[in-house]
């Protein structure tokens, strides 16, 4: 496919979104160190100058595949925290936070390929402005949370997401395992070092909720 170049600002904004998309296809379908701008630029149908319009490095391209992908998720997160009937327990908030992650599971390909390299190479202003847009969502759904887990004093929220990000990225590294690791840990010596993403992160989420609910004198 090949584009007309873009000249009102609507058509700009829908460039940009394409050029994200790209990226993200092209994500799902090979590491992010083998991807270049050449090869987004080739499957996008336009110039590699073109990219350059919107985005100054593949860093600043990824910060903005990231921001897309955990926009949608914490959309879906909103969504159903909003639909959740009043509780003050652990588990049905637990549940509901995990069936998000499974309707964007790739969402943690990203994530975990690409976290410390992009915000590491990007520009400052880049940095700043995905933190604030980050910012202004784990605030919000911070909120929410402690709506329904009274407990939770104002900001605790926002440190649970914080922690629940954290956690999701640490553990998809662990789970996503080279070929080499992967038949080592064939080995049925060696099946506690086996980590299952999901086990994992729910007990490890649930000890933390557990913590503030009923934390130590």
């Amino acid at each position: 496919m090949t584009w007309q170049r873009a000249n009102k600002p609507q058509q700009k904004l829908e460039r940009r979104q394409d050029l994200i998309k790209t990226a993200w296809q092209l994500l799902q379908q090979t590491s992010y160190s083998a991807i270049t701008m050449s090869s987004v630029a080739q499957q996008a149908g336009v110039a590699k100058g073109t990219i350059y319009r919107y985005f100054l490095s593949k860093e600043a391209l990824f910060l903005s595949v990231q921001e897309q992908q955990l926009d949608l998720w914490f959309n879906t997160l909103d969504q159903q925290l909003a639909a959740l009937p009043h509780t003050d327990t652990i588990q049905p908030v637990t549940a509901v936070i995990w069936r998000s992650i499974e309707l964007h599971s790739t969402m943690l390909q990203v994530l975990s390929s690409t976290h410390h390299i992009v915000e590491q190479s990007s520009r400052p202003a880049e940095v700043l402005q995905f933190k604030r847009f980050l910012h202004q969502r784990v605030q919000h759904t911070g909120m929410l949370l402690e709506s329904h887990l009274s407990w939770l004093t104002p900001g605790n929220g926002i440190q649970l997401m914080l922690q629940i990000y954290v956690l999701l990225i640490g553990f998809r590294q662990l789970a996503d395992l080279p070929p080499a690791a992967a038949q080592a840990l064939g080995d049925p010596r060696l099946a506690a070092l086996r980590l299952s993403l999901r086990d994992s992160f729910l007990s490890t989420l649930a000890l933390i909720l557990a913590g503030w609910r009923y934390p130590a004198v």
